[in-house]
């Protein structure tokens, strides 16, 4: 997301200034306090520059440094490009990016040949003070173990998750029926009965639509009302929540409710700023008997020969 940032301090006309681009993000398990941090960072350090002006206001949230496509960057450098800004400011390299190859690319080549003054707040560095290019050395140090500490955390998430898949365990919210207990997940009594209406219906030869439009009529509590952990949610005044075919077809396609836990599914490397991707159904992580059956092996086998007729 970019904005225009007005300053109201009075520019030296006589000197050269920099038309500056502050660029700022936030990884996927950073707070979101750490963009603030950031941005008043690079504001205090420009407030003691004569010749650095502001003009241009660039966050990316939610984004891997490991890579370089992110919708914060291009407009960053499709401002670069119309000539915008010919300055970049960041609070450390490790904002600017984690791929050391891909950051010394830019560092060494893209912004000199456009004429870019690159700034990196906490490093101390900038490409426009003598003995840049010693300084430029350490950083791309820096960013080496940047690069590695990225790999580190998502080698760690990546096996943490497995371990929790593995077992059987939710990773994220439980589906409708379920709850989250200190024993273990326990069937919740008043969804457990809506799952098993699900099915009775499904049964009947009903469409999701029509599903849907009974568990209205009869009054059952939704998905929604359920979200957080299984504890009924209450509505909020004049709030209307209503059953969606989609959650009908979600509770008829999935095999918790006889007890088994189908993992694996997908898979995503955060340190390569992968987007999620599926899993081959051969790799699929099946634990019997994980949790308490809210309908049968039989009735879910039955319901899946309708739905597949028609």
């Amino acid at each position: 997301m970019a904005r225009r940032a007005n300053r109201q301090d009075r520019i030296d006309k006589k000197e050269k200034v920099s038309r500056a681009a502050s660029y700022v993000r936030l990884s996927r398990i950073e707070k979101g306090n750490e963009i603030i941090h950031q941005k008043a960072i690079i504001r205090e350090y420009v407030k003691a520059q004569k010749d650095i002006q502001i003009v241009l206001e660039i966050e990316d949230c939610n984004q891997s440094g490991t890579n370089f496509s992110r919708k914060g960057f291009d407009a960053l450098i499709k401002a670069i490009e119309k000539q915008e800004v010919d300055c970049v400011i960041v609070k450390d390299l490790s904002r600017f990016g984690r791929n050391l190859q891909e950051v010394s690319e830019y560092l060494e080549q893209v912004f000199p040949r456009l004429g870019v003054r690159f700034i990196s707040v906490l490093d101390g560095y900038d490409s426009k003070k003598e003995g840049y290019l010693e300084e430029l050395l350490l950083l791309q140090v820096k960013c080496l173990f940047h690069e590695r500490y990225a790999k580190d955390i998502s080698r760690k998430i990546h096996t943490t998750l497995e371990l929790m898949k593995n077992r059987g365990d939710f990773v994220g919210s439980v589906p409708y029926g379920y709850c989250k207990g200190k024993q273990g997940t326990v069937v919740v009594t008043g969804a457990a009965e809506g799952v098993q209406r699900i099915y009775q219906l499904a049964l009947a030869g009903m469409s999701d639509k029509a599903i849907a439009a009974e568990l209205d009529e009869l009054g059952y509590a939704t998905p929604l009302e359920y979200q957080k952990d299984g504890i009924l949610q209450k509505k909020k005044k004049g709030e209307s929540r209503r059953w969606q075919p989609s959650s009908v077809k979600r509770i008829l396609e999935n095999k918790v409710y006889t007890g088994k836990q189908i993992c694996h599914k997908s898979e995503q490397y955060f340190y390569k700023g992968e987007k999620r991707r599926k899993v081959e159904q051969d790799q699929w992580i099946c634990v019997k008997n994980k949790y308490p059956a809210i309908i049968t092996e039989e009735i879910f086998r039955r319901v899946q020969r309708i739905r597949h007729k028609n």
